[in-house]
């Protein structure tokens, strides 16, 4: 069993306790093979903090430990907030880093999750203390399509993250898709895929379901999940569907979403809900028939693997990410990016002909997302460094 250190630029925090739950369920399933620490360090943009820094710290099991660090955050020096904000992201890292291996010893690797900002941490480990490091990518800003994208961040974190990857010994990636992505971008060795992970434990199919066909969206409502497309095509379905049907969208407060809805009168047809914790959310997705995720460009879909993991069939936008994912006809179906029209006829479509998916075989797809089978994944990564230092031996 290594020691293994995460530095995560997303991890769940008080500030915000589904950010980055995907990492969080990464080192949960990273933890049954090796032992793991992560550090996360968040600027408190609520002023929540009392002091300039403050530290929690989360044990989970004996093999896994979270220490989250915040600092305030600083608005009044205008165009220099944001470098002054890194700075002291960086001091706040090094502070953590220092302190676990002045109490812990060095470990095995550092493991870094999403290059930027922490990588940074990863870079000082690998010169003070002469650590290795891998990155593991999911961030969509690295897909061609992205908006915003690569070429939109700064100068200083472009060359940041292009000295974070030159430097790693290995990385991963979410999905073939962002690893071919990360190639073109940074001129690396092509990273091995590791998937997000479904806690099968919650998501899981139930024969009781809702009484009228429900459709379920779960998605920060972003440019990138198409909010407003889903809605026209509702609109378009009720109009023409000769049976009722519900829809269920989950997701942060947004007025200008309860006025389209409104706009459409939409307001018997779809139930818009605020953010819940998994748990929640795995009860009531288990209950719907079907899951509807219309994104314009993703680098996995987490929600799409719970569903599956529920017995849901899904229809998704036809990107290249899905297709990696879903098979059409035994987990789903596709429809085109930007068409409403086309994904409100697959909506009858489903409703018409959900019969034909069979909740086991959906349920079974999602194994290969399971804990167990990723932590293996991680362990293979972790082992890659150390051939390399055999190789060169």
């Amino acid at each position: 069993m290594k020691k293994i250190l995460w530095l995560a630029s997303w991890y769940p925090d008080r500030l915000e306790p589904l950010s980055g739950d995907f990492i969080e369920r990464h080192a949960r399933s990273a933890s049954l093979v090796n032992d793991i620490t992560v550090i996360h360090v968040v600027k408190d943009h609520l002023n929540k903090t009392p002091s300039r820094q403050s530290i929690d710290s989360i044990e989970y099991h004996p093999h896994l430990t979270a220490i989250v660090g915040y600092y305030k955050s600083t608005s009044w020096l205008g165009p220099l907030s944001g470098l002054l904000s890194t700075a002291r992201f960086f001091i706040l890292q090094k502070k953590l880093i220092d302190q676990f291996i002045r109490q812990n010893g060095k470990p095995d690797l550092i493991n870094v999750h999403i290059s930027f900002k922490a990588g940074m941490g990863a870079l000082y480990c690998k010169w003070r203390y002469k650590l290795p490091y891998v990155v593991s990518e999911q961030w969509t800003i690295f897909c061609p399509e992205a908006s915003p994208n690569y070429n939109d961040q700064s100068f200083v974190a472009k060359r940041l993250m292009k000295m974070i990857y030159k430097k790693s010994a290995a990385c991963s990636a979410v999905s073939n898709y962002l690893a071919t992505a990360l190639v073109q971008k940074f001129q690396i060795k092509l990273p091995i895929r590791i998937p997000n992970v479904v806690n099968r434990q919650i998501f899981y199919p139930s024969y009781e379901k809702k009484p009228l066909f429900t459709f379920v969206h779960v998605s920060v409502l972003n440019y990138q999940k198409s909010p407003y497309d889903i809605i026209e095509a509702v609109r378009l379905a009720h109009e023409k569907s000769a049976v009722p049907f519900r829809f269920i969208i989950y997701g942060p407060y947004l007025e200008a979403i309860y006025e389209r809805i409104s706009e459409n009168n939409l307001g018997e047809i779809v139930d818009y809900r605020t953010e819940v914790m998994q748990d929640e959310l795995a009860e009531e997705v288990r209950k719907c028939h079907s899951l509807v995720l219309y994104s314009r460009f993703e680098t996995f879909g987490c929600v799409v693997i719970e569903a599956m993991a529920a017995g849901l069939p899904v229809i998704v936008s036809d990107i290249p990410v899905m297709r990696e994912i879903v098979d059409e006809g035994i987990t789903g179906t596709f429809a085109p990016v930007g068409q409403p029209s086309i994904l409100a006829e697959k909506m009858l479509w489903m409703m018409s002909n959900h019969h034909l998916f069979n909740e086991k075989a959906l349920s079974a797809a999602s194994e290969s997302y399971s804990y167990e089978r990723v932590g293996k994944m991680f362990d293979e990564l972790y082992e890659q460094p150390f051939r390399v230092s055999m190789r060169i031996a």
